[in-house]
């Protein structure tokens, strides 16, 4: 748009909001059928910065509105990058309501990949756990036996030992 910086802060920041406003007029459309093919009652609306701050809406930001039956307050969802930036309508949004659309046929469950990783951790560390206790055992075992243990049946050391070369 301006490349070189010729353009004064208003003209340019006009021209940005005009980028922007066309960018939005043609992707809206796209995600409004793509919110209306998930549930007819979906639909896409953009509320200005005048708006009332009330059932969920943030003025100045776009929002899927789910028109409730009638009795039924209507729900507001708006759409909002990180922090609560402004962020344009784009596939992104029907994805996510896909995604959460657990009704539908289209939803996939996540993966248990994590779960089953974890368990498979939890598996080998209580496998090195008793491995560990065995070996703490057996060194025990093997501290404190005392002559007599183990198939020893005569004194070969210290006071009474019998000498080698009798028998």
């Amino acid at each position: 748009m301006d490349r070189f910086g010729l353009l004064d802060p208003i003209t340019r920041s006009k021209l940005e909001r005009e980028e922007m406003v066309n960018s939005q007029i043609t992707t809206a459309p796209h995600v409004a059928n793509g919110l209306r093919d998930l549930d007819p009652r979906l639909k896409l609306t953009f509320f200005g910065e005048k708006a009332e701050a009330r059932y969920g809406i943030v003025p100045g930001r776009w929002h899927v509105w789910l028109e409730n039956d009638p009795g039924k307050v209507d729900m507001y969802y708006p759409i909002q990058g990180e922090n609560g930036a402004f962020r344009e309508p784009d596939w992104g949004v029907v994805e996510a309501m896909k995604m959460a659309d657990t009704w539908s046929g289209d939803y996939e469950l996540p993966s248990d990949d994590i779960e089953a990783a974890e368990e498979v951790t939890q598996a080998s560390q209580a496998a090195a756990s008793e491995q560990r206790k065995e070996e703490i055992t057996s060194n025990f075992r093997a501290a404190k036996r005392l002559a007599g243990d183990g198939g020893l049946t005569k004194r070969l050391w210290a006071k009474g030992a019998v000498p080698l070369g009798d028998k």
